[in-house]
């Protein structure tokens, strides 16, 4: 089972146009431009590692 630290995995959806928004968890949302779309994902704050399950 491969798994990534969640830095690379921030990196990576940064590259791809993935904006951070903090709340209780990570989320991140993919702006086209300026403006926000409705694709989005999260990571847990105690998160350091994530496996491919």
């Amino acid at each position: 089972m491969a798994t990534l630290k969640t830095l690379e995995i921030k990196r990576g959806l940064q590259r791809k146009g993935f904006r951070e928004d903090n709340r209780d968890h990570k989320f991140y949302f993919l702006y086209l431009g300026d403006k926000r779309t409705s694709v989005r994902t999260k990571i847990s704050h105690g998160e350091t590692e994530i496996d491919d399950g």
